[in-house]
């Protein structure tokens, strides 16, 4: 049943990238203002012996899925609502949010997941129109860079029949921002990317982006309705902070649930070997930090996927006795209500970090991010769907 949603991302999704104002490309600037003065809280962090990590699945826009259901002939209006949504779930704005985010707490290393490109074919070359990273970036200052990147899924050009959605005058353009239509028929794809970020003076080698061996579209789960695999993965780099050399991985798994709440067990068994395959690969040789939207609820209202990890020896960071929930908001990420009631989006630790007894339990303190009324945007948006996840690592003295 999770099939055409696929469809839809295809169709829909790539909508959002046509016509728009190239200027988008470019992402918003955070008022000088807003930003905390990152050197301060380095000296202070440094001082407590604290690292920092964060993770976010910042959200393409727009719940696709949303769009089942309409007859064939109806399929692109459809997607033109898709791309209306996307439009005003405006990701400059939260991007900006995300940027104020990590200039309120200066983490270390940072993942993020559906970091979305969406490119215009012009019949010679690809020109991109919406380029989230390039957003992120650019919210995030100079203090921040990639340290790698994952390609994940990306669809093959497709030919987008463009409907005309009435406005002011005789003219037909889509909602704000500015991004008439240009035309009936344009070239579209969308490729999907995993992110990791590290602050500019921490250490980091080793770049690494791998694809999982089974993805839901081929192989063992190969679906004719599905036009083209929906590849996952995940990116890591090793970094050295404070003396203590970790490897930070950014990770998203196939999610399983259908939008009742009920689980298609193909897709978690595919779920399940994702989680196993990166579990197998990620390493050994370094303690580990993976981060991630793993699509498996830490208090067993969906897959078994998060047991598995644990039987993988890897250690929650989030110690509370529950609470920590971020998923899902509405599509509608203006809503003023939070309705998340899931916590899929982990801060996993494997390995020694050197910590004292009691370990990870008395060493690490979590807190979630984006998930208050005041968190939102300036234009009255929440920054995601999924809230954000952030973990404080406090190591013992060194002599």
């Amino acid at each position: 049943m999770l099939a055409p949603r696929w469809k839809l991302l295809a169709c829909a999704g790539l909508l959002i990238a046509a016509g728009c104002d190239s200027d988008a490309v470019t992402g918003p600037q955070l008022d000088d203002t807003s930003v905390v003065d990152l050197a301060a809280q380095r000296a202070d962090a440094a001082d407590e012996g604290r690292i920092g990590f964060m993770n976010w699945n910042v959200f393409i826009g727009a719940a696709i899925e949303d769009a089942l259901g309409v007859p064939p002939e109806l399929v692109q209006y459809a997607a033109g609502e898709s791309f209306a949504r996307v439009l005003a779930n405006d990701f400059a704005s939260r991007a900006a949010a995300l940027g104020e985010e990590a200039a309120r707490f200066g983490p270390h290393l940072i993942g993020f997941q559906e970091v979305t490109l969406f490119e215009l074919f012009d019949g010679a070359e690809f020109v991109p129109i919406l380029d989230y990273e390039a957003m992120l970036l650019a919210a995030l200052g100079p203090d921040y860079a990639v340290a790698a990147k994952s390609q994940n899924f990306q669809t093959p050009i497709m030919p987008v029949t463009l409907p005309s959605v009435p406005c002011a005058g005789d003219q037909n353009c889509a909602p704000p921002p500015d991004c008439a239509f240009i035309g009936e028929c344009m070239l579209i794809r969308l490729t999907d990317y995993d992110l990791v970020v590290a602050r500019t003076d921490v250490a980091t080698e080793n770049p690494q982006a791998h694809r999982f061996t089974y993805n839901l579209g081929e192989g063992p789960f190969a679906d004719p309705s599905i036009p083209f695999p929906i590849y996952r993965g995940w990116a890591s780099v090793d970094a050295t902070i404070d003396g203590l050399k970790l490897r930070f991985a950014s990770t998203h798994l196939e999610p399983a649930d259908r939008a009742d709440g009920s689980i298609v067990p193909g897709l978690e068994q595919l779920q399940r070997l994702q989680a196993g395959e990166l579990a197998a690969t990620i390493g050994v040789d370094l303690p580990v930090v993976s981060v991630g939207d793993y699509n498996t609820d830490a208090y067993g209202a969906s897959t078994a996927t998060y047991e598995d990890l644990l039987a993988y020896e890897f250690e929650d960071a989030w110690s509370q006795s529950g609470g920590g929930m971020t998923c899902c908001q509405t599509e509608d990420l203006s809503i003023r209500q939070s309705i998340r009631d899931r916590r899929v989006d982990l801060i996993m630790l494997r390995g020694d970090f050197g910590l004292l007894e009691p370990g990870i339990q008395g060493a690490v303190s979590t807190r979630v991010l984006g998930s208050r009324i005041a968190d939102l945007t300036d234009t009255g948006l929440w920054p995601s769907d999924h809230a954000g996840v952030l973990a404080t690592m406090k190591l013992p003295r060194r002599n």
